[in-house]
C-alpha cells in the first residue's frame, strides 16, 4: 500500500475531533473542501500544502521530521530516539512533543510499530541532525512606558521620512541608474549625496519603490505621479505611507543585492518583517524585551523557515528606523500597522 493510501487509511481511523484538528492546522487543505478522506489525503500531500505545513514548524520539529524522512521505512520512536540521542527524561519528553506536533499536522503518523512520513516530503538539510535543537531561553522582559517608547521612536522615524523625501527629490533632478536594481557602486554614490550610510540608503530606496514613490523608467529611478502629493503632505502622512509599505517588502532584510531588484520567489522578507513586528506586539502593557538577541534567537528557533539570525536582526533594525519598534517594545505605530490603522496614529 502506498503512503498516500496509508494516509487515507490512518485518517479513517481518527475520530471526527482529530480530523477537525488536522484541518485546523492545515487550513489550506481544508479550504479546498475535500469531499472524502481520500481527497483530503490528496490535498495534504500536495507540494504547496506540505511546504506550508513544514514552514510552520519549530526547529525541534524540523529536526525530528528530517530524521524520520532519512530513516524511511526504519523510522520508529526508538530509532528516532537513538539517532537523536534522546537518552534523558527531558529529551524524551521533547521527542514526544515534536511527534505529537507532526502527527497533528499529518506529517508523521503511527502504523503498528513504526512511523510513516507523508509522501512528498523532502530532506530539509544536507547534514543530518545529531540531536533535537533545544529551545532558547524565553526572552527576558522589563517594565517600559509605552508613551516613552513612542516618543523615542520619533527621531528615527522623522529621519527616515526626511531621507526618503530627499531621495525622491534627488531622483527628480539626478539620474540614478537602475538596471536590474540599483547596483552597489550607484548605491554608494547615492548614499554619499544623501549623507547616509549604504544600508540606510538601501532601505530608503526599497521603501520608496514599495510605497510607489519611485519607479524604474528607461533604466533609471524616477519619481511617480503619486510622489508629488506625498512630498506635499505633512510628515505624519508621509510616515504613514512608509510604515504601510515596510511589511510588504519581500526582499530578505540585510541581504546584499541590488536595491529595488525583483525578489526571487523563494524570498520571504515580508514574513520575516511581519514576524518581528507581531512578536513585539504580543508584549503586555508597559512591558519590554530586555535583550534583542534573545528575541532574535526565539524567532529563529520557532520559525526557522522564515527567520534566519542575520535577516531577523536586520528586520529589527529596519523596524526601529521606521518607528515601529523602540526601546524593546512595539510602538503605537507598529501596532497600528498590524491593525490596519496607521493613518490614525502616525501623527503621534
Amino acid at each position: 500500500m502506498g503512503r498516500k493510501a496509508a494516509l487515507a487509511g490512518w485518517l479513517r481511523e481518527l475520530d471526527a475531533q482529530d480530523v477537525q484538528a488536522v484541518l485546523a492546522l492545515r487550513r489550506d487543505a481544508a479550504d479546498r473542501r475535500p469531499r472524502s478522506l481520500r481527497d483530503l489525503a490528496d490535498e495534504l500531500t500536495s507540494a504547496a500544502s506540505l511546504r506550508a505545513a513544514v514552514d510552520g514548524l519549530d526547529q525541534a520539529c524540523r529536526d525530528v521530521l528530517d530524521t524520520a524522512v532519512r530513516l524511511g521505512d526504519e523510522a520508529g520512536v526508538e530509532a528516532l530516539a537513538e539517532r537523536l540521542r534522546c537518552n534523558g527524561k527531558a529529551s524524551r519528553a521533547e521527542l514526544k512533543r515534536t511527534l505529537l506536533q507532526l502527527r497533528a499536522r499529518a506529517l508523521v503518523w503511527p502504523s503498528e510499530d513504526r512511523l510513516v512520513t507523508s509522501p512528498g516530503l523532502r530532506l530539509l538539510t544536507e547534514e543530518p541532525a545529531r540531536r533535537i535543537t533545544p529551545a532558547p531561553r524565553a526572552p527576558r522582559r522589563a517594565a517600559q512606558d509605552r508613551g516613552f517608547a513612542d516618543r523615542a521612536a520619533t527621531t528615527p522615524a522623522t529621519s527616515t521620512v526626511d531621507g526618503v523625501t530627499r531621495l525622491v527629490e534627488l531622483c527628480d533632478w539626478d539620474q540614478v541608474a537602475c538596471r536590474n536594481g540599483v547596483g552597489s557602486r550607484e548605491l554608494r554614490r547615492v548614499a554619499g549625496m544623501l549623507r547616509a550610510d549604504e544600508p540606510r540608503a538601501r532601505l530608503w530606496v526599497e521603501l520608496a519603490v514599495e510605497a510607489r514613490l519611485l519607479a524604474v523608467d528607461d533604466g533609471r529611478l524616477t519619481p511617480t505621479v503619486r510622489s508629488d502629493a506625498w512630498r506635499a503632505a505633512p510628515p505624519a502622512e508621509r510616515l504613514a505611507a512608509l510604515a504601510e509599505a515596510w511589511p510588504r517588502m519581500t526582499w530578505t532584510p540585510g541581504r546584499q543585492r541590488p536595491a529595488s531588484a525583483e525578489p526571487s520567489s523563494s524570498e520571504a522578507g515580508d514574513r520575516t518583517r511581519l514576524g518581528v513586528l507581531e512578536r513585539y506586539a504580543r508584549l503586555g502593557e508597559d512591558e519590554a524585551f530586555e535583550h534583542r538577541h534573545e528575541v532574535v534567537a526565539e524567532l529563529v528557533w520557532s520559525r526557522p523557515a522564515v527567520h534566519s539570525r542575520a535577516a531577523t536582526e536586520a528586520a529589527l533594525v529596519e523596524a526601529e528606523s521606521v518607528g515601529l519598534i523602540a526601546l524593546g517594545v512595539s510602538t503605537a505605530l507598529g501596532r497600528a500597522v498590524l491593525a490596519g490603522r496607521v493613518a490614525e496614529v502616525a501623527g503621534r
